[in-house]
């Protein structure tokens, strides 16, 4: 299994991926103390994820999208 994309992914989108394990470490601090169930902040779990993932609209991943659809790339 190669994780190379997985991994490049995290790293060139750094902006989602800082905002992803933000709202992972708040959900869970707030587990921790006791002040939400685990019910109340699945769905932020969720999100918190689905950003860690999520490419960033600008840089490497925009120019890529370019050149697929036989555009002009940017920058």
């Amino acid at each position: 299994m190669d994780f190379k994309p997985i991994i490049e992914r995290l790293f060139v989108s750094w902006k989602t991926t800082l905002l992803g394990l933000s709202i992972l470490f708040v959900c869970f601090l707030l587990v921790f103390l006791e002040k939400a169930s685990l019910t109340e902040v699945s769905t932020f779990t969720l999100g918190g994820f689905y950003l860690l993932f999520l490419k960033d609209e600008n840089g490497k991943t925009t120019n890529r999208r370019k050149k697929a659809k036989g555009e002009e790339e940017i920058g």
